[in-house]
């Protein structure tokens, strides 16, 4: 489980991209949009630095795009890999957060019977603190 800090700068940056942000963690939700993302959070763990109590914690943060029925992997691809691009190159004004790794797309079926494809990319992340 990622820091407040990474979780809360992730959701900001992610309400600043082309495609449509919905949080699902611990909310219902039934999005109506053709294409929408969420986010996932994992951490690897924290590790003490120093002596002077600097400390590090190191995860990774995935981004979860989500076409309905029709939409078709090129289209999803297509909203998925620019809003993605625009994530990666945010930077945390504080200094803190670092985007270090990107992954290529993964694409995965929701299970429910939720007719719906999804693609999935990775990026990792270190929190100094």
């Amino acid at each position: 489980m990622s820091s407040r800090a990474v979780r809360t700068l992730a959701r900001t940056w992610a309400n600043t991209l082309s495609v449509p942000y919905i949080d699902t963690i611990n909310f219902d939700t039934s999005p109506t949009d053709p294409i929408w993302f969420t986010i996932e959070f994992n951490s690897y763990g924290t590790d003490k630095l120093s002596f002077c109590q600097d400390w590090q914690e190191v995860g990774f943060i995935q981004l979860d795009f989500f076409g309905l029925a029709g939409v078709g992997d090129d289209g999803l691809l297509a909203a998925a890999e620019p809003a993605v691009k625009q994530f990666f190159q945010k930077v945390d004004p504080a200094g803190k957060i670092t985007l270090t790794s990107l992954s290529a797309p993964d694409d995965f079926t929701p299970t429910g019977g939720a007719p719906k494809f999804g693609v999935s990319f990775i990026i990792d992340y270190e929190y100094q603190f």
